[in-house]
């Protein structure tokens, strides 16, 4: 399921967009990526590049060493507590937060 969602989403992506080059960075996620297979979430994005003619460029990383996937794994996490839980704490912090143009993306050479 996992495995077709990632598909799906890049298909979405490398659709959406006139760009032919794409940089993609996935966290290290045992439903996407085995041990046995550690590239495979790359190797699904490749595919779905080369059905839509685009060049794209992959890396598998933890998202406890990279601070755009923490800040994504936390929006993530608490929508789907308080979804799932009725649990809306952490989405409290998220209305709080104060955002500022420009301050969405954290870039760090990999």
């Amino acid at each position: 399921m996992y495995q077709q969602a990632l598909a799906e989403f890049t298909d979405f992506i490398l659709q959406d967009s006139g760009d032919s080059n794409y940089y993609f960075i996935l966290d290290e996620h045992t439903a996407i990526s085995t041990e046995s297979e550690p590239d495979k979430g790359c190797e699904i994005c490749r595919k779905v590049a080369a059905q839509n003619s685009k060049d794209i460029e992959c890396k598998m990383v933890k998202s406890k060493d990279t601070m755009s996937l923490q800040a994504h794994d936390f929006v993530v996490g608490a929508i789907g507590t308080a979804f799932n839980h009725s649990d809306d704490q952490y989405l409290h912090r998220l209305k709080k937060a104060k955002y500022k143009e420009g301050s969405a993306y954290c870039t760090k050479k990999l």
